[in-house]
Parts: structure tokens; sequence; C-alpha cells
């Protein structure tokens, strides 16, 4: 009686696993979606490592929104215009590009990205750290996280 009591209660638990509907196309569609949405933002941001490689403050600046802000640890930075004013004074010495010999290099690890329930919108952080140089015989480290 045991074993016929086990036996049942076996293939009714395989049965409920069974029931289990497959996810809908819609719902698949979603998570492609959303997973596609996380990897635009990390691709976001290594593109924003590769400009700053050539000293494109600009270009760097036009990755943010309209509304974005760039936290620099000692002041909040907001809209590309004003991120595109510092980048170029901090790093560019006022001018666009690098000066032959100078290196701007950001060295960009451990994303997490975190998608809104809706899909609209993203926050993402990541360690950083920026390998500096001006052709002068200045070179500095910087690092945080971003």
């Amino acid at each position: 009686m045991k074993r016929l009591a086990l036996g049942l209660a076996c293939a009714a638990l395989a049965t409920s696993f069974c029931a289990t509907a497959a996810p809908s196309r819609d719902a698949l569609a979603r998570d492609v979606e959303r997973a596609q949405a996380i990897r635009d933002v990390k691709n976001l941001q290594y593109t924003y490592a590769q400009y700053a490689q050539y000293g494109l403050w600009e270009d760097m600046s036009e990755l943010f929104a309209r509304t974005g802000v760039l936290d620099t640890g000692t002041e909040q930075l907001k809209g590309p215009k004003a991120i595109a004013a510092f980048l170029t004074t901090r790093y560019g010495d006022g001018h666009p590009g690098l000066e032959p010999g100078a290196v701007h290099t950001e060295i960009i690890a451990t994303p997490v990205v975190n998608l809104s329930v809706d899909g609209a919108t993203a926050k993402g952080r990541w360690n950083a750290m920026m390998l500096l140089a001006d052709a002068r015989g200045h070179a500095r480290i910087e690092g945080g996280m971003g």
C-alpha cells in the first residue's frame, strides 16, 4: 500500500510539472528585448571608453541623455553640454582630442545593469580605472565607480 501511495504521489508530481505551460511567444520576445536592452547599455559604456581613448569629449557627452548626470564625486554635471565642458577642460586641456603621445585609457569592469520593469529606462554601474598621461611627463591614475 505504501508503494502504491508513493507511486501515485510521484505520478501526481510529474503531472503537475508537465502541466506547466511553456512560455508564450510574447513572453519570450519580451525577455529577448530586455536582454538586448541590457547589452545595449553595456555597449554604450564600452563606446564611452573607446571615445575617451581618442579624446572625443563631445562624442562622449552625447552618449548621455538630455537629463543625464555625470557624477564626478565632487559635483554633478547635468546634460551633455555641461558634461562636454567638464571633459574638455579636465582631460582635454580645453580642446578636443589628445596631444600626440598623450594617454587616456579607461579600463571598465564588473558592470551591473538594472532595467526598469517597463523596460524604458536602465541604470548601470561600473568600476573604472583611468590611466592618464599628458605627453609632457605627467601621468596619473584615477578611478572609481561610475
